[in-house]
Order: C-alpha cells, then structure tokens, then sequence
C-alpha cells in the first residue's frame, strides 16, 4: 500500500507519484473509480517491472482482500435498494461499473461470494438479498 499523486492521463492510462518519490502508472484496465488529478490517494504496487517502471492498482492485490472489499459493496448497494439491484451475469462492464463502481470480474467474484453464503438469491434480472 503507497500514497500516491495522479497527475498526468495518457492514452496508457494515469501517471502519478509514489510517496513522493517514484513514478508509477495505473493503466486505463485497472481503473473503476474516478481519479481525481492532483488528489493524493491510496493505492497498491502491481508489479515492479523489470525496466524499473511500477504498475498500480487502485485495489489491494489478491483475491481476498479485494473480494471482501467488494463483497461489502454489492451488500450496501442491496441493502440501500430494498434488496435488490438489477444487475447480473449478463450486464456490461460499464453498468456494473457506473452502479457499483468496481470492474466486472470484481462484481462476479463477490456475487459468488454472497452466493456460497447464502445471502443472496440469483434470479433471472436481478440479484436479490436473502438475509
């Protein structure tokens, strides 16, 4: 987990500043919440590459702590919806985007999650809260 300052998009993605001392870049694939420019925020290293270059991710790599993460996204945007949000499966990675703001893999990972709990019931338009 760093701090960094976004400051410059390209069509790569969004450079910033890493605790005030390296560059990095999050590509536009790994970005599913606005980033404000000159704001500082918190983000993780992806990967240090070889030529030096770090990636960033504006979520905690691995499954678990982005799955609990988004797990308790989906749960409050059901909860804040009468326990219900027509989203599933087959909605576009844009709608669950602008509705959740996560990525679609984040949405289907933490569907399943609630799944395997039994919290939710999957229905044909929509995902509806049990518990």
């Amino acid at each position: 987990e760093v701090l960094i300052l976004p400051y410059l998009k390209t069509e790569l993605g969004i450079n910033a500043v890493i605790n005030n001392l390296y560059k990095g870049l999050i590509f536009h694939s790994d970005i599913h919440k606005p980033v404000e420019l000159g704001k500082i925020t918190k983000a993780y290293i992806k990967k240090i590459r070889p030529d030096g270059k770090i990636d960033l991710s504006l979520e905690p790599i691995g499954y678990k702590q982005s799955a609990d993460k988004n797990t308790q996204i989906l749960t409050e945007a059901l909860k804040t919806n009468n326990g219900k949000i027509y989203l599933t499966d087959k909605s576009s990675p844009e709608e669950i985007n602008s509705k959740l703001g996560i990525s679609k893999k984040a949405f289907k990972r933490a569907v399943g999650n609630l799944y395997k709990q039994k919290i939710i019931a999957l229905e044909k338009d929509c995902i509806r809260l049990l518990k």
